[in-house]
This record gives C-alpha cells, structure tokens and sequence, in this order.
C-alpha cells in the first residue's frame, strides 16, 4: 500500500470533510401523555449516538476457536442534560410521561401502579444527523419504545443565578438507522421533508443546468453545419 502524504489527507478532508458535533436535532414521537418536546434539542446540551455490539460463541475445532456471531448487543439508553425553560414545563411534561408508567401518589395511585406494558413502538426518538448546510438530513436513527427512566434533580440556589439544569436518562427497547431494511424514512420527520425538497430541488436545478449546456452545444453544432 502507498504511503499517504500530508496532501493525501488535506484531499481527503476537503472531499469527506468532518462531523461536527452540534449538527443534529433531537425529536420525540408518540408520547402517550402529550406535551410538546418539539424544540428539545434548544435545551439539551448534547446527545449519544447510540452503539452496538456483535457477541459471538467461541466453537473449537481442531484446537482451533471459531468465532460465530450470535446476539446483536445494543446501547439501550441516551442520557441528556436540560436547560430548564422558566416555567419547567418541559420537566412537568417528562414527569407526567413517567407517572403514566409507575403512579406513586398515595391519592391516586399506590406503590407500583401504572402501565407496566413495554411502550408501543410507535414511542420514539428521532436523532437525526444534518449537513454542513445544516439543511439536508445525511443519517436518522430511531430510538423505539421510549420511557423516561431517570428525571434528574434541579437544583436551586440563592448563592448564584447559575441556569438551572437536570439529568435526563430516556430507556428504550432497541434502535435502527432509519435507512436500514425495515426502518423509517428519514423524510418521516419535518426536517427529512425539509431536506428531501430541498435535495429534489437542488436536483431540478442541475437537472435544468444540465439540459441548458446540452441545448448550448446543439445549437453551437447547428451553426457549424450551416457554414
């Protein structure tokens, strides 16, 4: 294999270019209480990009171990830090999401009370990964069959005027990339929409700057037969 150079990598930089990590926007769907998290990427301080592991089975044969595939391990939980907005509504909405599932309220619920069910899985997050132009969607994860596991702590102060923030773990049952067989199209989510018109019309533009140049040719051959 040939030695890269410095100017091997600068080429590469300049065609693949680097992921930045502010180009993404975080969505939820079908939470069973309602509420809008819509804008909850203007509050979150960062997000994970869930991961996978491939455990296998060790088979010996011939003093020799083979390795064979067996479970798909996957990342089943994204923790995120809130900025709380001045009313808390954004906690109130998770908190209520999260009494759906487990009522401790000795008026209304008891210990344990709740919809114990695996969420349906039309309880997602959506992670979507943005261009450089931060218009067009280049990857979509789905996070499926969401819970709020862990609404964290917000903690006040008279000491400072410090903005005040809280831990959020969101449980799921698995994920998928939106482009893989069986996923959802990331033109499923306004943004996705938003970028595939934008895509098309890009298209369209080429498409018409393509024809013109053809056009142009036709018409400088035509000339030069007529002379």
């Amino acid at each position: 294999m040939a030695l890269h150079t410095l100017q091997d990598f600068y080429q590469e930089l300049q065609d693949k270019g680097v992921r930045l990590t502010h180009q993404y926007q975080l969505s939820f769907e079908g939470i069973p209480t309602g509420g809008d998290l819509s804008k909850i990427t203007m509050w979150a301080e960062g997000a994970t990009l869930p991961g996978r592991t491939q455990e296998t089975a060790e088979v010996p044969f011939l003093a020799y171990p083979f390795s064979i595939p067996t479970k798909l391990g996957m990342t089943n939980s994204i923790s995120l830090t809130i900025r709380s907005d001045a009313d808390m509504n954004i906690r109130d909405i998770l908190l209520d999401w999260q009494n759906y599932h487990s009522n401790a309220s000795i008026a209304t619920g008891g210990s344990g009370e709740g919809d114990k069910k695996a969420p349906d899985e039309g309880v997602k997050v959506i992670l979507d990964l943005y261009d450089d132009t931060l218009s067009t969607i280049v990857q979509s994860y789905s996070l499926i069959g969401v819970i709020p596991g862990n609404v964290g702590d917000a903690t006040l102060s008279q000491a400072d005027a410090s903005v005040v923030t809280f831990d959020l773990t969101l449980k799921y049952q698995y994920w998928e990339r939106n482009n893989e067989a069986g996923g959802a199209s990331a033109s499923g989510t306004s943004g996705g929409r938003l970028g595939k018109v934008i895509g098309a019309l890009n298209k369209a533009s080429s498409t018409l700057n393509a024809g013109a140049r053809v056009a142009r040719a036709l018409g400088g051959l035509a000339s030069i037969f007529k002379k």
